[in-house]
């Protein structure tokens, strides 16, 4: 697909000039459609080019475990406005009319990144038509109400819909418990998951029987650090460590797994052969250690103990040596692709040109603490 951008007089000439007050007030109105503009055809592009990169696995090269990984550690994107573009991009390649109105600057990105989330090959017409006659609060309800591939709904008649709402609160160990199974089931769809899907889905599964009071293994586990120094508790978040309350901690306390590893890595360096596999032991110890995500892009599935100093090659089997890798970066490692230096506490990534890569999580040393995996 051949992406064209549009030739309109002006459009970026507003970056390359100097910021001057006092204008006329057409200059004024005139510059700031023009930058308008110059924004909206920006994210079209980049929207473009990130779905191009996905579909053809370009960030593998780069070292990085998909797209998204690529985009949150060069280009400071929000999770939610990355879905969105990634969308909008694989969405634009099928419905022609809605870029083709875009281009001629009928529709704003605005309109576009809406109307794609509803709108297919035999109904972008009418969500054209629909983007053109009302505001932007209303085209936002009219998709928030339509199915997908569904036309918009006439709403010029009757009472307005109105949706019930639910509120909820959560301490910070249930919230991660929240956040960690809708990052495993957008890694899953490929696209953004809000509140209501995820709510959506899990009373369907209790409805239909698929949830049991069996404890199971679930791949996504909820590790709480508490610090054998200052004991206090944290849980690791998307926006960094949040500290846990002493009753969410003695409510984890009932069922936790405890890891101690205050003196797990004397133990393993005195008494342990080297250059022997994994056991399943200090395999679960690592990834607790590391909060349960890759220390590379975070993912929380599909998670490896990796050799940072290859065992074939000499390497320990220490927890120094071991940290936690998802399935797609291990294999990167494995490839040459990527390439880990340091040690387990400050690991250091390079890709293929040698470039370091900034981890998507951070996560502090955990050698003097003791784990609550819940």
């Amino acid at each position: 697909m051949t992406m064209h951008i549009p030739t309109t007089p002006g459009l970026h000439e507003y970056a390359r000039e100097e910021l001057v007050s006092g204008l006329p007030v057409d200059e004024v109105v005139e510059r700031i459609h023009g930058a308008l503009r110059s924004n909206d055809t920006g994210n079209r592009f980049l929207a473009f080019l990130l779905n191009d990169m996905e579909e053809r696995e370009l960030f593998h090269q780069l070292g990085y475990s998909c797209t998204a990984h690529y985009a949150r550690t060069n280009l400071n994107i929000s999770k939610s406005k990355i879905y969105e573009l990634l969308q909008a991009g694989r969405c634009l390649r099928k419905l022609t009319e809605i870029d083709h109105r875009f281009w001629k600057g009928d529709l704003s990105w605005s309109q576009v990144r809406l109307i794609v989330r509803a709108a297919e090959s035999a109904t972008e017409k009418a969500w054209i038509k629909k983007a053109m006659e009302c505001n932007l609060k209303d085209l936002s309800l009219a998709v928030k109400h339509a199915r997908p591939g569904e036309a918009p709904k006439d709403k010029s008649c009757g009472l307005p819909e109105s949706l019930p709402s639910i509120q909820l609160s959560f301490d910070a160990s249930s919230l991660e418990v929240w956040e960690t199974a809708k990052r495993g089931l957008q890694e899953e769809m490929g696209e953004g998951v809000n509140d209501l899907q995820l709510a959506t889905l899990l009373a369907e599964a209790y409805v239909q029987g698929k949830l049991s009071d069996k404890k199971s293994q679930s791949v996504y586990t909820v590790v709480v650090t508490k610090c054998s120094t200052c004991k206090e508790a944290t849980v690791l978040t998307d926006e960094g460590r949040a500290p846990v309350d002493e009753k969410a901690l003695e409510k984890v306390l009932c069922d936790a797994e405890v890891i101690d590893l205050t003196e797990e890595e004397q133990v393993i360096e005195g008494e342990r052969e080297i250059d022997r596999a994994t056991p399943e032991w200090m395999r679960d110890r690592v990834l607790a250690r590391d909060s349960n995500r890759c220390k590379c892009c975070g993912r929380s599935r599909s998670l490896n103990a990796h050799h940072i100093h290859f065992r074939g090659k000499g390497g320990r089997t220490t927890l120094s040596n071991l940290i936690s890798l998802c399935a797609t970066c291990h294999s990167h490692v494995h490839e040459g692709f990527l390439t880990v230096k340091g040690d387990a506490c400050s690991p250091i990534f390079l890709n293929l040109r040698g470039q370091r890569i900034q981890p998507d999580y951070e996560t502090p040393s955990m050698s003097q603490a003791e784990h609550l995996e819940s």
